[in-house]
């Protein structure tokens, strides 16, 4: 793969498939001055190889002999170096595909396997690395109001980076007080979509009868809410929503839709 597209800082990656065909055929394709490859067979050798000498970037097929290789996903993730895990699924197998995207896989491959396919997949997500890297250090303006220095929250900002650089739904799950929608902000801001408005909806608030149409902007409330919708919404206390509300969100979500008549942000308010 072009060199050129990589830092001097040489980058380690791990494949890990059962066929040893593929394995030295993914070798072939990544390997440069700026990007040594290692390969396991099994995903017990896989993951003994990853927790003992920290990897930037993962393949990992799906089917193992020793056990899906899905199941390992957020292990993999979790490892020191968070590498970018990039799947391997069988030709034509969506759930496998969409299954891994869902966990947090920055990609997948499906095989057969082509050399276009692998090294841009490689080089987008070795260049999204190591810009994550240098924003974390510098702590952009988008997370200017995140306050400390330690791992644990310079981990929490890549989290976050690694978010804004996506479409997926988030999550973000703790105590009152702890700053889940600085985060959330935070994710927004450092976004592609960070020209659109932010705004946080306290579903809690929305009327049973209001909700499908607060929501998606439907019928009458498209006119009245036209400047006003965000394209990222907080959710909070979703447990205290009825059934008929949530009945309303769920869909919102699992679209990824929120209103049809989303404006950007361009007189500052």
């Amino acid at each position: 793969m072009a060199d050129s597209t990589l830092s001097a800082t040489a980058m380690r990656a791990l494949v890990i498939d059962d066929d040893p065909f593929v394995c030295d055929m993914l070798k072939g394709f990544l390997s440069s001055d700026d990007l040594s490859v290692a390969s396991a067979l099994s995903l017990k050798d896989g993951l003994r190889l990853a927790e003992k000498d920290p990897f930037d970037l993962i393949f990992l097929d799906v089917f193992l002999p020793d056990g899906d290789g899905l199941e390992k996903l957020d292990t993999f993730l979790s490892l020191p170096r968070s590498p970018a895990v990039i799947v391997i699924t069988g030709a034509g197998d969506a759930d496998s595909a969409e299954r891994a995207l869902y966990r947090g896989a920055w990609d997948y491959i499906p095989k057969p396997i082509n050399a276009r396919d692998v090294t841009q997949a490689a080089e987008q997500a070795l260049r999204q690395r190591e810009k994550q890297r240098s924003m974390v250090d510098e702590k952009p303006q988008a997370m200017s109001s995140i306050a400390g220095n330690s791992p644990k929250i310079k981990k929490c900002i890549a989290t976050v980076l690694q978010a804004a650089a996506t479409n997926a739904n988030c999550l973000i799950a703790g105590e009152t007080g702890t700053g889940k929608e600085l985060f959330a902000r935070a994710i927004h801001d450092s976004s592609n979509r960070a020209a659109w408005n932010f705004v946080v909806v306290d579903c809690t608030n929305i009327p049973e009868n209001l909700a499908e149409s607060v929501l998606s902007a439907t019928t009458r409330a498209r006119s009245r809410m036209r400047g006003k919708r965000a394209k990222v919404c907080s959710n909070r206390r979703i447990k205290a929503l009825s059934s008929w509300t949530k009945s309303a969100i769920f869909p919102s979500i699992r679209k990824n839709h929120f209103s049809a008549c989303c404006r950007r942000n361009v007189s500052g308010r």
